[in-house]
């Protein structure tokens, strides 16, 4: 209800809110996605690379500009660890969600760290795309 009616100031302040809050409680503020800020879906977006746990939600965000995450970002994370480990393994659906993620964060990441990204998860066993 608050995401309809209530103030830009309520809206905001229901976000920080949540996201302070953590875990499964940030999620709730990709409700709020539509009235908050860049500023403030930045730190949403951090949040849930941070934690690791629920990394399909950033399939979830709505408006967030591209080509703002650093790889300081990324390279502190959980889920550099976690996307390196399902590249790597012979499991078809957990590289498939991978690719699905390494989509959403190379829409976000920076040029250098979607570089540093695409070498990593490589690396970690994934086909190259190819050049065609």
């Amino acid at each position: 209800m608050i995401a309809v009616s209530g103030s830009d100031a309520a809206v905001a302040c229901l976000a920080d809110l949540l996201v302070a809050a953590g875990g499964r409680l940030a999620l709730l503020v990709l409700q709020l996605m539509s009235r908050l800020d860049n500023g403030r879906k930045r730190v949403l977006i951090r949040q849930i690379l941070d934690d690791g746990q629920n990394l399909a939600a950033l399939n979830l965000v709505e408006g967030a500009q591209a080509g703002w995450l650093e790889w300081s970002d990324l390279a502190r994370s959980k889920t550099l660890p976690a996307l390196r480990s399902a590249v790597s393994g012979d499991n078809d659906v957990m590289k498939r969600s991978a690719e699905q993620y390494l989509e959403t964060r190379g829409f976000l990441a920076n040029p250098e760290a979607a570089e540093k990204l695409i070498d990593g998860v490589i690396a970690a066993g994934l086909s190259p795309a190819s050049p065609s």
